[in-house]
């Protein structure tokens, strides 16, 4: 994490991620609304059913990201592009999104 730049960063097999991090109340949405995820394996997405559609979604919109671990998060990430910027998504099983504890 980069506090500075409010972003996430990390390696992704050689290449660097930087990903930004919202401090609105209202988390970014992709503008074309939440799109498949190309990571989505019952291994990959969090909180996966295989029976269950997968979506990119900005972190705090999926419900059992809540409980990952950095390693689990750079599995499933994915990127949310709102306004050509780069949101910390992650790839969700579509049931769990915004969803209330």
């Amino acid at each position: 994490m980069n506090p500075t730049n409010n972003s996430l960063v990390f390696n992704d097999d050689g290449t660097e991620v930087i990903l930004e991090l919202s401090s609105d109340v209202d988390p970014p949405k992709a503008d074309g609304g939440d799109g498949e995820c190309s990571n989505s394996t019952s291994t990959s997405s969090v909180g996966a059913n295989e029976n269950a559609g997968n979506v990119c979604v900005y972190l705090t919109r999926c419900y059992t990201a809540r409980s990952i671990t950095a390693d689990d998060y750079q599995k499933s990430y994915c990127i949310v592009n709102n306004n050509n910027n780069r949101y910390a998504g992650i790839c969700c099983a579509r049931s769990e999104v915004d969803k209330n504890p």
